[in-house]
């Protein structure tokens, strides 16, 4: 196969050869056929993408999206590299926050890329946290039916969660992800030293998903982050580097078994439903994903407790662990009748009943349909009034 022929294949389908090995990074694959893609983790690897871009994709243009607070740090690292590697890089930028997640900023971006000239042609590439990535990925599925994107995740929460698997989108006022899409990225590209230019809370908000993936999934590394706590909270290299890893390893074989969350995908929801409606009704201010989701899971974990679902001992590991974790946002102000009102907006939600990812055990997950607003009230009050720790 010549050249040509060989880069119009790999630009077609993303068919970086595997393994391909880049040294001193850790190399995964999210399996989806045609549409398989790697995820690379490293340390202070930000500036090398261009290389293996070059090497496999026949695009000179690219459309960098970012948040501001995140250009400030990382943006003229990417664009120089790039531009060194005689790669053109146009960008828009955002505000920060989840704010950004809305249909107006959704309309902007795709403005500033009209007027770019940005075409089929091009690569977009989402340089930022959670939000940055789902609106990059939304915009990228939408923009000309869909152009290729590339996920650089510089936050905790979007390295080991939301630059995996392919759900892009972006919020309505009255629910969070209802408007968007399953389009999967060609590339996953997680440089941890990124991590350590981030405030403390964003570390604790990323936690959220890490735990998350040990409660849902596996039980040795619900261990593993009991023990470890302390260091994943202080960025340790080696450990974190392991911990975004697995979590990274556990999302790609659930998405590779079920993409579009028709069956074992919803457990990844763990914590979301309440958490989701927690960000709803705080209008997404004041509080940050992960801090909603820790405040999910701690409720959703009691449900599953007061349902039969869960042991008691089991479920007090799960309240001792959070406890570990210095959480600054609470939930005091949140009106319960409102928090119902948010969740009955819920994506998940079937036959008019809310439908709960609860833990059965540590490592096993189960999708329940739930129609007793009291077991969720009683839980929620749990949460509200148990979540809190001195530290």
């Amino acid at each position: 196969m010549n050249k040509t022929a060989k880069n119009k294949l790999l630009f077609g389908h993303a068919l970086i050869p595997f393994p391909l090995k880049i040294q001193n990074m850790k190399t995964l694959k999210v399996e989806l056929k045609d549409r398989s893609y790697p995820i690379y983790i490293g340390e202070g690897n930000l500036s090398k993408l261009p290389e293996l871009v070059k090497l496999f994709y026949p695009v000179k243009r690219f459309v960098l999206i970012s948040d501001k607070n995140v250009f400030g740090h990382y943006g003229d690292v990417v664009t120089s590299s790039f531009q060194a590697a005689g790669l053109h890089v146009e960008t828009v930028l955002v505000p920060p926050g989840e704010k950004s997640k809305s249909i107006d900023r959704y309309a902007y971006v795709l403005t500033q890329m009209l007027k770019t000239g940005v075409s089929r042609d091009w690569i977009v590439l989402a340089l930022g946290g959670g939000v940055v990535g789902d609106l990059a990925g939304f915009v990228a599925s939408s923009y000309m039916r869909g152009i290729p994107f590339i996920q650089i995740p510089t936050s905790l929460l979007a390295q080991v969660d939301s630059s995996v698997g392919g759900k892009t989108g972006i919020n309505h006022p009255l629910a969070k992800n209802v408007i968007g899409a399953f389009y999967q990225p060609k590339i996953v590209w997680i440089d941890i030293a990124v991590l350590r230019t981030m405030e403390s809370v964003e570390i604790v908000s990323g936690l959220a998903e890490v735990i998350k993936y040990g409660i849902i999934y596996s039980r040795d590394f619900f261990h593993f982050c009991e023990d470890n706590i302390k260091s994943l909270l202080s960025l340790k290299s080696q450990v974190c580097t392991e911990a975004i890893s697995k979590c990274c390893d556990i999302k790609a074989k659930i998405v590779a078994q079920d993409e579009k969350e028709t069956g074992i995908r919803a457990i990844l929801n763990f914590g979301h439903t309440v958490g989701h409606a927690i960000e709803a009704v705080m209008n997404y201010q004041s509080i940050r994903h992960g801090e909603a989701v820790f405040w999910g899971m701690l409720a959703e974990a009691h449900m599953a407790l007061k349902m039969g679902l869960l042991n008691e001992k089991e479920f007090d590991r799960i309240v001792a662990l959070f406890h570990k974790i210095p959480l600054k946002t609470g939930i005091n102000g949140v009106v319960f009748d409102d928090l119902m009102r948010a969740m009955r907006h819920d994506k998940k939600a079937k036959d008019n009943k809310l439908r709960f990812a609860l833990p059965k055990s540590l490592g096993e997950t189960v999708i329940e349909g739930v129609e007793d607003e009291t077991l969720i009230f009683n839980a929620f009050n749990f949460a509200r009034e148990n979540g809190w720790k001195q530290h």
